[in-house]
């Protein structure tokens, strides 16, 4: 990407980040599951979590796929693919660490990109999210990301 487009590119890319916070409805066709989805306002604190809706109550999902976008005024250093019980709390059941490349620092903001191959199996009626821990405390910022996979039907 060329110096001279990366703030198109931010604002972009902010635009979608910093959005409404609202959920896109699950993509599902035959086996395959896709949900992109961003938390429900700015982020102001050091975590930031992205909540997912429920896997399929008669379904498992075999997450393939993680990717996030972030915003931060501080670099990510934790990345969580996790699963709780209910929809925005619950006792954690798994979590699944994502790798982290080098953010983009630009006029003192901190850009991070990820696309993480998965093998995480999600049980039944369970919720999946995605939580992100910035090295700093306050100050505005945002994520946006998608996770897909197979449903799969369950051992009967």
């Amino acid at each position: 990407m060329s110096f001279a487009r990366f703030p198109l590119f931010v604002v972009v890319a902010a635009a979608l980040v910093i959005g409404s916070g609202a959920k896109a409805v699950p993509v599902t066709y035959g086996t395959y599951f896709d949900e992109t989805a961003s938390p429900p306002g700015i982020c102001s604190a050091s975590l930031c979590t992205v909540f997912f809706s429920q896997v399929p109550t008669n379904k498992l999902l075999l997450v393939t796929h993680v990717a996030c976008y972030f915003i931060t005024p501080f670099p990510v250093t934790n990345l969580i693919l996790g699963i709780n019980t209910f929809p925005t709390s619950g006792p954690l059941q798994r979590q699944y660490p994502l790798q982290l490349p080098q953010p983009v620092l630009h006029a003192g903001t901190y850009y991070t990109q990820i696309s993480h191959p998965v093998n995480f199996l999600v049980g039944q009626g369970r919720y999946p999210f995605v939580q992100a821990q910035t090295g700093g405390g306050g100050g505005n910022w945002g994520m946006q990301c998608t996770y897909s996979g197979t449903l799969v039907n369950p051992i009967p």
